[in-house]
């Protein structure tokens, strides 16, 4: 027991990376059990206990029944390793790969192609193992609540492939790149941003799919400027909309009037107007020149969105456009591959939209806003931005509603409905 602690604490340093960005990574109450669940991690315990739970349609996977006789099994499996010898992750396929097949979540194809990766060589049974993996992580589930945030990188692949903590961590981080590669090339693996995913003949048909609509927005700025317009002008909608503008001591509503284009808003002189400019269709310089022209005493606020993260912003929304549009273009497949096929453009989608709604939201963060005259707002959102222009700007609508401002208005307006 002294050694296998020792050991351990010897080999901090690797076990502290492992899958460090997720939501099942390192914990400091793991030191408390580290000794006790040897040869078995608990990160990689976590690992199993979620990835058993996103693969059981029986419902008998996540049982602690079949979770015991895993972890026997692979405790069985490591006995006569020497210390610091622990129990890769990809274990738990070599274990529930036939359940998956007689359930239908592991593709016959797929399983064949994983098989097929091991010719006999170190690297075929790497790359055998690569894709056990791949396939159980990309069976996790990616909504929010759900979304635990492991991916099948090559970092986190190396990660969970690690045997001998003494050993294996360089090693492994410097091959499994270069597989990955090999995998990609073959047309076995496709890459994914950072991320990684098992191919079949039905997927590969869906894939083109997804590239031809994808590279047809990228190359539309129309349609592209279309989107991403709507995009920002619902972001700040959503971030400004809530304003409540409570007029003097008599606390009289007023709303705001959000405007997007080119030219000013017309004043209505009973709403403040806000002109809502981006970065991809006007510069800072301009908004800021109107604001000045336009005198300390109007009331439009200018907002600015700066044009930020552009390519990022531009790829995932291309992203999210593709996926949806082949999702209905495809429609409702009758064949397991094709079932297969979907989830996996379905994965795509929550995920672009997910990228997006971030994106968005990082974007509209980082708007301006001025005064008429050419003040800028400097409070730290940009609802607090807003929200103060607003009521700056109500005296400038309502110049003279301050000499007839009272607290006691209502009481009036009350008691002369009762005919007082």
């Amino acid at each position: 027991m002294n050694d296998v602690r020792s050991t351990l604490e010897a080999n901090s340093g690797e076990l502290d990376r492992h899958l460090v960005s997720t939501k099942i990574g390192p914990r400091g109450e793991d030191k408390s059990i580290l000794v006790e669940d040897y040869p078995l991690l608990p990160v990689r315990r976590r690992f199993w206990e979620h990835t058993l739970r996103a693969v059981d349609r029986a419902g008998t996977a996540g049982q602690l029944r079949t979770q015991l006789c895993i972890v026997y099994d692979a405790i069985r499996r490591t006995a006569e390793e020497p210390v610091g010898t622990v129990v890769p992750a990809d274990f738990l396929f070599e274990e529930i790969s036939a359940n998956l097949l007689q359930s239908g979540v592991l593709l016959r194809e797929v399983n064949e192609t994983i098989i097929a990766q091991d010719d006999g060589t170190p690297d075929g049974r790497l790359k055998s193992r690569l894709c056990a993996l791949v396939f159980l992580i990309r069976k996790l589930p990616r909504e929010a609540g759900a979304d635990i945030g492991v991916r099948a990188t090559a970092d986190a692949l190396a990660d969970l492939l690690v045997k001998d903590l003494a050993k294996d961590g360089a090693t492994l981080r410097g091959q499994v790149p270069k597989l990955l590669d090999e995998l990609v090339a073959a047309g076995t693996l496709i890459k994914l941003d950072d991320e990684y995913s098992l191919q079949t003949r039905e997927s590969s048909e869906w894939e083109a799919e997804f590239r031809n609509r994808q590279t047809k927005l990228v190359n539309d700025p129309t349609r592209m400027s279309s989107k991403r317009a709507q995009l920002l002008g619902s972001a700040v909608q959503d971030a400004v909309g809530s304003v409540k503008l409570l007029h003097g001591k008599c606390k009289e509503p007023r709303k705001l009037a959000l405007h997007f284009g080119t030219e000013p808003p017309q004043e209505t002189g009973h709403e403040v107007p806000v002109w809502i400019r981006d970065g991809w269709g006007a510069d800072e310089k301009s908004v800021v020149a109107d604001a000045r022209a336009a005198g300390a005493d109007s009331p439009i606020i200018h907002v600015f969105v700066p044009k930020s993260r552009a390519d990022a912003l531009a790829r995932v929304i291309a992203a999210q456009s593709a996926a949806k549009d082949t999702l209905e273009y495809k429609g409702v497949p009758s064949t397991p591959e094709g079932i297969e096929a979907r989830q996996g453009m379905e994965t795509r989608l929550t995920e672009a939209a997910n990228s997006l709604r971030t994106l968005v939201a990082e974007v509209v963060d980082g708007a301006k806003v001025f005064q008429g005259g050419g003040t800028e707002r400097l409070e730290s959102t940009l609802l607090d931005k807003v929200r103060e222009a607003a009521d700056a700007s109500l005296d400038r609508l309502f110049y003279e509603f301050k000499d007839a401002d009272d607290h006691r208005w209502p009481k009036v307006i009350e008691r002369a409905r009762k005919g007082a």
